[in-house]
């Protein structure tokens, strides 16, 4: 039985976590504390501090043919091919409004790292690059720490960063806001891209403060792209990005198997049954919220098969329902069941394609709740070689 607290209890408190990450000291203020060193340094010297940051594309949720690519149907291709899937659209404006989210950020940091003005330093002890870059909006400052311990279950050189902010023409180091926070090493891909492990969390009220976009919330991703698997598991808090008009809380862990697929589970909070005519239950809108566990799993070949387990709402309070349906990423629905027992559920063999990750049933609860503190997203352990057989 899913409850509302599960909603809000298990994503991060990310404005007190950008704000007390241990990993990173702040820049100015002190001066033994912010640096005896104050040197030039150049790009090629600081490879190893750049490359320790994750890029859009590790944290994307979809990767060119092979990722989740789900279109909504035009009312056109919906009246000549079928009706369209509410829980795909659902799950389409998750995904584009994290990678949207990402993706400003990221080239907001890339631009920093590509034309600020770079200095080596030391920060605490540690061996430190500092990037500072005058904006349209704001000034930017991110600063680059090589760590004393290494990540978690994470091979490779650990380094945390922050991403700071502030108004144009201020020479006030405390008016510096940060936008975005992490610790992170670099790792091999399968692909011959570069990878990495780490987690990175992001102050979108921040970040809109200084930069006028319509975005707010909190986001955390813990991360690892290496080998033959890029995983996620990303925490949403007040979470609204561009174009939206509702906030969001949520947890979602998204894996992808390079060459085969992916999955991509999630908790939500959201419209997505009714009632027909005689009663029953049926996927649609009627203004009343389920609480819903789901996992989405799809092949390359674009077909997708999804099972939710959703409680409260139009099915009623204490009660849950059970649903299951197959559609191409950008086609139409070609099976769909709803049921209230679980074990009545049961896939159609010809309309839903085979997916290499299971979607047999909703994600069990240490699935989708949070392993650990709320103030660290946890970072994926690598996926098991069966798993990719």
């Amino acid at each position: 039985m899913l409850v509302q607290n599960i909603q809000l209890k298990h994503v991060l408190l990310l404005s007190a976590a950008i704000l007390s990450i241990n990993t990173i000291a702040c820049v100015g203020g002190d001066e033994e504390n912010a640096g005896t060193e104050n040197n030039a340094a150049n790009a090629e010297e600081s490879t190893e501090y750049m490359e320790a940051l994750p890029t859009a594309e590790m944290l994307s949720l979809e990767n060119g043919s092979e990722g989740l690519r789900l279109q909504a149907l035009t009312p056109e291709q919906e009246e000549e091919d079928g009706p369209a899937s509410e829980l795909r659209d659902h799950i389409a404006n998750v995904r584009s409004g994290v990678q949207d989210v990402v993706e400003r950020t990221h080239a907001s940091i890339d631009k920093v790292m590509a034309e600020g003005t770079l200095v080596a330093t030391i920060n605490d002890e540690r061996q430190c690059r500092v990037w500072d870059y005058e904006g349209q909006r704001a000034s930017w400052r991110l600063l680059v720490c090589r760590e004393k311990k290494e990540l978690e279950n994470v091979d490779g050189k650990a380094f945390g960063w922050v991403a700071f902010a502030r108004p144009l023409g201020s020479m006030d180091d405390q008016a510096f806001d940060p936008v975005a926070a992490g610790v992170g090493a670099k790792l091999v891909r399968e692909d011959g891209k570069r990878g990495g492990a780490g987690r990175v969390y992001y102050n979108l009220d921040n970040y809109a403060k200084h930069t006028g976009e319509d975005v707010s919330g909190k986001l955390g991703i813990g991360y690892r792209a290496a080998g033959k698997a890029r995983q996620m598991v990303l925490g949403l808090k007040d979470f609204k990005p561009r174009n939206a008009t509702d906030t969001r809380d949520s947890l979602y862990r998204y894996t992808h198997l390079i060459g085969r697929g992916g999955r991509f589970v999630f908790l939500t909070h959201h419209d997505l049954l009714t009632r027909d005519a005689d009663g029953g239950l049926t996927i649609g809108k009627d203004m009343e919220k389920e609480y819903g566990r789901a996992v989405a799993a799809w092949n390359t070949n674009g077909k997708a098969r999804v099972t939710m387990t959703a409680c409260g709402g139009t099915v009623g309070e204490g009660s849950c329902a059970h649903l299951r349906q197959c559609f191409q990423t950008d086609g139409p629905v070609t099976f769909e069941q709803v049921t209230a027992e679980e074990s009545m559920l049961d896939w159609e063999a010809t309309s839903c394609g085979a997916t290499p990750m299971p979607a047999d049933a909703a994600p069990a609860e240490t699935e989708v709740m949070f392993e650990g503190s709320t103030e660290e997203m946890l970072i994926p352990e690598p996926v098991e070689e069966a798993e990719m057989m």
